[in-house]
């Protein structure tokens, strides 16, 4: 019986995308925590812990990587951000891995 596992290759992990606020990270850990709004008839809140891999893409809403075209990381994230995470939906026990982080400009301005 096959176990996934986040070295699964990637042309078999069905990809989403969440758009929220950070509310946690856990830079020892990789994690971050995303606070994502929906409705159902009112407005309601739920949260999600994503495991950010060293190697993950993180840039501004214009695609440009962050400072002086150095790679960027969970290190560059700020408690407050509007980001979307693109992110593996494994549907499995753990924290769903996050392939790329997408900080929103309009709500932080960013150093380049």
């Amino acid at each position: 019986m096959p176990v996934s596992s986040h070295s699964q290759e990637p042309k078999d992990r069905p990809i989403r995308y969440v758009r929220g606020k950070i509310c946690g990270i856990d830079f020892a850990g990789s994690k971050l925590a995303l606070k994502w709004y929906y409705s159902t008839g009112k407005i309601a809140e739920d949260k999600m812990t994503f495991y950010v891999p060293e190697n993950v893409v993180v840039v501004t809403g214009k695609g440009r990587i962050f400072r002086d075209l150095r790679k960027a990381g969970v290190v560059d994230l700020i408690e407050g951000d509007h980001i979307i995470v693109k992110y593996y939906d494994d549907k499995k026990k753990g924290n769903p891995e996050a392939i790329s982080i997408t900080v929103l400009e309009h709500d932080r301005p960013i150093a380049f």
